[in-house]
């Protein structure tokens, strides 16, 4: 059934199916639609892989939050054989708010991509995104790989690890080609202290506060999701 589950309410489950339907969609988009990660002449094959472990990662975090819909094929579907339409629909709204957001995101982080004119495919693949959008993808990849880990946590999942990981893999796979995706900052020391000139001084301290803000922006938004299911554990007591 498309549901929430107790002891959450409509509004963490509206919440859920947006934010993991937000990161599937801006991983087709990257993986699948980028011109970068897509050269004519050499396109990915990752694409698939990268696109089905976002819902082992969103299955996992927020399966027993919203029952992970993540589409609205699969929420009205099941809906319809549960003979109440209201949550699917619900759902619904909120799965197509989120490919919204996710193609507005997918554009300010490739807008080299829809430049006019047009850059040819050489000029986009030596392409080098500017330092805030470099900071912004560091940003977003770290908030999805630490709410992930954070939901699976919530919820008691028997499988924290293998979800954090699908995120993980899907964020570098999308953002590998913005920022270099390191979405840690211990990482990023690394990449550092490597002497390799993969990152300047600046641009790596840059990475490090990105990456802490999305790191607490995923906690705040965890401990909402936290604070409901004490209500479960206190009820059981």
């Amino acid at each position: 059934k498309i549901q929430v589950v107790k002891p959450f309410d409509v509004h963490h489950a509206v919440i859920a199916e947006l934010i993991y339907t937000f990161m599937l969609c801006f991983v087709v988009l990257s993986c699948a639609a980028s011109r970068k990660n897509n050269p004519p002449k050499d396109p990915n094959q990752f694409y698939g892989l990268a696109i089905g472990f976002v819902i082992v990662a969103g299955g996992y975090a927020v399966g027993g939050i919203s029952g992970a819909a993540l589409n609205p094929a699969v929420a009205l579907g099941l809906g319809a054989t549960s003979g109440n339409m209201t949550p699917p629909l619900i759902w619904t709204g909120a799965e197509i708010a989120a490919a919204v957001v996710a193609a507005g995101v997918f554009r300010l982080l490739r807008s080299e991509e829809f430049q006019t004119p047009e850059l040819s495919d050489s000029e986009i693949a030596e392409f080098k995104p500017g330092l805030p959008k470099r900071c912004f993808a560091e940003l977003l990849g770290t908030f999805m790989l630490v709410l992930t880990v954070g939901l699976n946590l919530v919820t008691s999942s028997p499988s924290t690890a293998f979800s954090a990981a699908a995120a993980l893999m899907c964020m570098v796979y999308s953002l590998g080609n913005i920022s270099g995706a390191h979405l840690n900052p211990a990482v990023t020391v690394a990449v550092l202290a490597s002497g390799r000139d993969k990152c300047q001084p600046v641009d790596g301290l840059c990475y490090i506060l990105s990456q802490l803000l999305g790191g607490v922006l995923a906690a705040l938004l965890t401990s909402m999701f936290h604070m409901a299911s004490m209500t479960k554990d206190r009820s059981e007591e």
